[in-house]
C-alpha cells in the first residue's frame, strides 16, 4: 500500500525507501521498515503484525494490558520492538549519528514516528499516549532546533483507506494536521479523518473495491 501511495518513477526522486539499515553512535544496527523523506520533514514507520492477547484485556488489572503493550511494542528482555525501534532509529537521525544511505536525511528538522499495526485495538483511546511515554523514555536527547513529534498509530485499515484517498489530499499534509489537532493522541486517525475536512475526501481503496 505504501508503494502504491509513493511509487518509484524513472527520473524522479524516490521519496519512499523501505527496509533501510542504519546504526547509531554506539554502533548498534537497526532497520527502518519505511522512511518517507519530505525534505526537512521525515516520516519513519515501523510495521508490526503483533496481536494483544485477549486475556490481558479481560483481567481486572490494567497492568496486564500495559505489560502486553510493552512486550509487543516496547523494550522487553533487551529486544527493541515497535516504539523502541522507532526511538533508536529516529534518535540516530535527529542527532546526526546516521543520515541515511546517501546522506539524504542530513537536512531533517522534524521527524514523525509512525507505528503501522494490524491489531486495531491499538487505536483505542489512551494507547498511543501510553506508548508515546515509552517512546520518549527510549528516545534520549533531541538537539535544540530539531523536533520529534509524538507517536502516530496507523492501523492497516487506515493505510488501506489512505491508498486511494491520497489522490484527494497529501499523506504528509494529513499527518501534519492530525499532529496539530490531536497532540495528546487521544483520538484515533480514523476518527480524525471522518470528523475533519478530510471526511468527504476519504474513499475506499480501489484494490478492495
Amino acid at each position: 500500500y505504501l508503494r502504491e501511495m509513493f511509487p518509484s518513477r524513472p527520473g524522479l526522486v524516490n521519496r519512499l525507501t523501505t527496509n533501510v539499515k542504519g546504526w547509531n553512535a554506539s554502533g548498534q544496527e537497526f532497520e527502518c521498515d519505511a522512511i518517507l523523506n519530505d525534505g526537512p520533514e521525515v516520516f519513519v514507520a515501523e510495521i508490526k503484525a503483533s496481536w494483544i492477547r485477549e486475556d490481558s484485556i479481560l483481567t481486572d488489572d490494567p497492568g496486564d494490558f500495559e505489560q502486553q503493550l510493552l512486550s509487543r511494542y516496547g523494550l522487553k528482555d533487551g529486544e527493541h520492538k515497535g516504539v523502541a525501534q522507532l526511538a533508536r532509529s529516529i534518535g540516530a537521525i535527529i542527532r546526526g549519528e546516521w543520515m541515511g544511505p546517501n546522506k539524504e536525511l542530513a537536512t531533517a528538522q522534524t521527524l514523525y514516528p509512525i507505528l503501522i499495526v494490524h491489531d486495531e485495538r491499538l487505536s483505542y483511546p489512551g494507547t498511543a499516549a501510553f506508548l508515546n511515554k515509552e517512546f520518549r523514555r527510549y528516545l534520549g536527547d533531541v538537539p535544540e532546533g530539531r523536533r520529534v513529534e509524538s507517536i502516530i498509530i496507523l492501523t492497516v485499515a487506515d493505510v488501506e483507506n489512505l491508498t486511494s484517498s491520497v489522490e484527494n489530499f497529501g499523506f504528509a499534509e494529513m499527518i501534519r494536521d492530525y499532529t496539530l489537532q490531536c497532540p495528546a493522541r487521544n483520538d484515533s486517525v480514523l476518527n480524525f479523518l471522518y470528523h475533519s475536512r478530510y471526511g468527504a475526501l476519504v474513499k475506499p481503496p480501489q484494490k478492495l473495491r
